[in-house]
């Protein structure tokens, strides 16, 4: 009896259950019958609506990613016509052709040159209305067919109209591009629509590893460069070997060493020298008297006057003279000189040389090593240098040129900045005014320009390419015949010896036989346009940029066994100009001179302890001698600084 009404009860509560899941079913679907028509109607109309919305939203993405395409090809076919023809594209004009596969009537296109061309292959895919092979299938206008049978299938009706095209430089390294476009999209019903003008798709294209349009044009097609965006940065270290005692010098200049004991040591060998070589080597010579200066030297040898004066066919690049001498007892030479040096070669001899101008007391002068003369009688500078063969010039990177707004004020010879890519494809020589005023109304920048070095050595390998050795090696004012002095610290390499212009000068910190690119140290002023900065004159410039090393700290300290053996440690801390700890992008350099005397040296790394701490220990070190440490720390885009410690007995040294 009770099992049953059990089982009863069971039955109840589940047909109760399956009402109450049922009944809201029966009320929604009674509910959705009782729904107007129109508003469903409403429904799926914004839901289509909302889909053309998106389909709009996406095209405009894919628009300028396939520009982007588009042009980067137009580029690559633009330089093959230039290589093909040898001619530049400054007069180009815009064929729209039946090739065009778009409504010509309705584009409208005024500008001239380069981007006249480019933005043919790049609507077109044709230059001068004949198809071009590298835009087959690459075109703008083919990408928007292939969009027009995807709507198709999405059944909308599109119409697409190119109204006109803005092309120019958005920096001196991107290529911009900007259609005007009508596009209209229509579903098949005819129930929602879009129909807008279309002006705010840019795409922005890189011109970072394609081919320089001005090296062709200039060189019979024979040579090619790449467009590589870097700094161009003066390989050239300071490496000053002696000074005037007497700070007597005149003049600047360079070559390769000879000494007066290899020629004979006498005057009359030094007179059949100048009379027996020919006048291009001797012109590359700095001739060194590493013995006592003749007194007799300018009465009876006419021919040796003639080598010490600058108007001769045939004359010396410079004098470097030991001993102490006057202009009369050099023949009044009017050629670089310098006297009064002390011995600068790795030969004992008398007298020492100088060691109060920032020398390098392991170097020496040696036969024929490039050796310079420097002299700044503003800044009581009388300096013998150390140099390198001209080829040590680096010339791949490409930087942008603003000589104009920075360094032309500085200089009596003024040049135009270097020519923007547009303006190379065009076959300009200079930056152009159309190019930059339209990027200065866009971007508000005018800074389009680019400009690299000429690799001279390149180009004497192609007997057709004529090389005036006069010019500047800066690529744009070198094919215009522009004139540069010779780099001072760098000679003439496989018969050429490079030289810069005096703006460029002031840019790349090179000095030239002309001009220093450097100001007076102590003047009070921090002359950055010449070469000053908180590496090399920290007294006019205190603080280094942000985001370079400003101070280096060293802690210097001994751990000792007994009192003549100590493991010798050097402990350096890097802040920048707000004083944090900070990494340089190379590690520190260290030069430890220690066991004085007789006197060892050690030239290493520092190993990195932290952020901003790098360490460096020698073992073993006698710490009854003295020792110092100078440090290098080397930071990409940031000037030099160097520290140093004065000598100390290790032993006496705080413990480690």
């Amino acid at each position: 009896m009770n099992c049953s009404l059990i089982k009863n009860n069971r039955g109840f509560f589940f047909s109760i259950s399956v009402i109450i899941l049922i009944l809201p079913l029966i009320v929604f679907i009674s509910f959705y019958k009782h729904i107007p028509e129109t508003q469903m109607k409403d429904t799926i109309s914004r839901l289509r609506c909302d889909k053309i919305n998106f389909f709009v939203e996406d095209i405009k993405r894919d628009m300028s990613r396939a520009m982007e395409i588009s042009v980067k090809r137009a580029l690559v076919s633009a330089f093959e016509y230039v290589v093909e023809t040898g001619k530049g594209l400054e007069n180009y004009t815009f064929n729209c052709s039946k090739n065009c596969d778009f409504n010509c009537s309705d584009f409208e296109y005024n500008m001239n040159g380069s981007t006249a061309a480019l933005t043919e292959l790049t609507l077109c895919g044709t230059l001068y209305g004949k198809n071009h092979s590298k835009m087959k299938n690459h075109t703008f206008t083919l990408w928007f067919n292939k969009i027009l049978n995807h709507s198709t299938r999405m059944h909308y009706k599109v119409n697409f109209e190119i109204l006109s095209m803005d092309m120019g430089h958005r920096d001196a390294f991107t290529i911009y591009s900007s259609p005007k476009i009508r596009l209209g999209i229509r579903d098949v019903n005819g129930i929602c629509f879009y129909d807008d003008i279309i002006e705010d798709i840019e795409a922005n294209t890189s011109i970072i590893g394609l081919q320089d349009p001005l090296y062709p044009l200039n060189t019979n097609r024979f040579v090619w460069k790449t467009i590589i965006n870097c700094s161009i940065e003066s390989p050239i270290r300071e490496k000053i070997v002696g000074c005037s005692k007497d700070n007597i010098s005149n003049g600047s200049g360079r070559g390769w060493v000879i000494f007066y004991t290899d020629i004979g040591g006498t005057p009359g060998d030094l007179n059949n020298y100048c009379v027996n070589t020919p006048p291009k080597k001797i012109a590359n010579q700095i001739l060194v008297f590493d013995d006592a200066l003749p007194a007799n030297l300018c009465s009876s040898w006419p021919n040796i006057k003639e080598c010490l004066n600058s108007s001769s066919p045939a004359h010396f690049a410079g004098i470097i003279v030991y001993t102490p001498a006057d202009l009369s007892a050099l023949c009044n030479a009017t050629i670089p000189w310098i006297s009064s040096t002390g011995d600068l070669d790795d030969f004992p001899g008398s007298p020492p040389r100088a060691t109060s101008c920032g020398i390098n007391s392991n170097e020496n002068i040696t036969n024929e090593s490039c050796t310079y003369i420097t002299t700044n009688h503003d800044c009581n500078i009388h300096k013998v240098g150390l140099g390198n063969k001209s080829g040590i010039i680096k010339t791949k990177c490409y930087t942008v040129s603003d000589i104009n707004e920075t360094y032309n004020i500085f200089c009596s010879e003024k040049y135009k900045n270097g020519p923007s890519f547009l303006d190379r494809l065009d076959g300009r020589l200079n930056l152009s005014e159309k190019y930059v005023e339209q990027t200065k109304k866009r971007y508000n920048t005018t800074l389009i320009g680019i400009e690299t070095f000429v690799d001279v050595y390149e180009l004497k390998n192609y007997s057709s390419i004529r090389i005036n050795k006069n010019n500047t090696i800066v690529d744009y004012l070198f094919w215009q015949n522009v004139k540069g002095c010779p780099v001072l610290a760098t000679c003439e390499d496989r018969g050429y010896a490079i030289r810069l212009d005096c703006p460029h000068v002031l840019k790349y910190n090179m000095d030239t036989v002309c001009i220093s690119s450097k100001g007076c140290c102590g003047d009070g002023i921090c002359q950055t346009w010449l070469g000053e900065d908180c590496g090399n004159c920290r007294i006019d410039c205190p603080l280094c940029p942000d985001g370079c090393p400003n101070v280096l700290a060293i802690i210097n300290c001994s751990t000792c066994s007994n009192p003549s053996n100590c493991n010798l440690s050097y402990i350096l801390r890097i802040y920048d100009n707000k004083n944090n700890l900070i990494d340089p992008s190379e590690y520190p350099l260290i030069n430890i001179t220690y066991d004085i005397p007789p006197g060892a040296s050690v030239d290493d790394t520092m190993m990195r302890g932290g952020i901003g701490i790098y360490n460096y220990t020698i073992y073993n070190v006698n710490g009854n001698k003295k020792a110092y440490a100078n440090i290098t720390v080397i930071s990409s885009g940031c000037p030099t600084i160097t520290n140093s410690t004065y000598p100390i007995r290790v032993n006496t040294m705080p413990s480690c």
